[in-house]
């Protein structure tokens, strides 16, 4: 079954238990689509807990702790992997702390949904299983631009996080053009999954360096 992603950006709250995320409520997002918070599954994401950048399963930045749903919307603590695991890992961490990165995307698989109505596209998903949960980026503004720019954030993950973006549905594979300079993002999450992302163009600066956390090769 294809799983879907669904974004929620909103404040971040910072704690002594980390940093909140609310992953998702049940506003309507801009298809119309509800998502129900009494209705989460998340006993098999709760067995394994990576949190990921931009859905992508070779770039997990840390796990997620105590996800609940309360107060109407599903939340969770957001604990980094520690900080020198990887310099694009910590570059991560200095974005969500200047309030930059934000946003978190949702990856489930409907279990119970039904149309809002009959002359509406939106659907109301009454019941879904949490399969992956993503920090994700943004779209350029100059502002967030100077501000990052200002932490000392390399090239490579000011293009990552303020790339250009349009629409494509992909399934789980990724490809480079070398030539055109063009990056076709397609996340690899087991078991295969088909969903919704993004077309990318940007410069490719250098090859990507890895380092080993928890058994996962990681950006550098």
């Amino acid at each position: 079954m294809a799983v879907i992603h669904k974004v929620h950006a909103g404040a971040v709250k910072k704690s002594p238990d980390g940093i909140e995320f609310i992953l998702s409520d049940a506003t309507p997002d801009r298809y119309g689509d509800i998502i129900i918070a009494d209705g989460w599954e998340l006993t098999n994401f709760n067995k394994n807990p990576i949190a990921l950048f931009g859905h992508r399963s070779d770039f997990p930045i840390g796990k997620w702790n105590n996800l609940q749903v309360k107060d109407g919307a599903l939340r969770g603590f957001l604990e980094f992997a520690p900080k020198g695991t990887s310099d694009r890992i910590d570059e991560v961490r200095a974005l969500v702390e200047a309030d930059i990165l934000r946003a978190v995307s949702v990856g489930f698989r409907p279990i119970e949904s039904k149309p809002i109505s009959n002359d509406s596209y939106g659907e109301i998903y009454m019941k879904q299983e949490l399969v992956e949960t993503s920090v994700v980026a943004v779209p350029a503004n100059p502002n967030a631009l100077a501000v990052a720019k200002s932490l000392g954030i390399s090239s490579e993950t000011l293009n990552v996080v303020f790339a250009k973006h349009g629409n494509e549905i992909t399934i789980t594979e990724r490809s480079i053009d070398t030539t055109k300079t063009k990056t076709r993002s397609r996340v690899i999450i087991e078991p295969p999954l088909v969903h919704v992302t993004k077309w990318r163009e940007q410069e490719i600066v250098s090859p990507l360096r890895t380092t080993l956390w928890q058994g996962k090769r990681v950006p550098v």
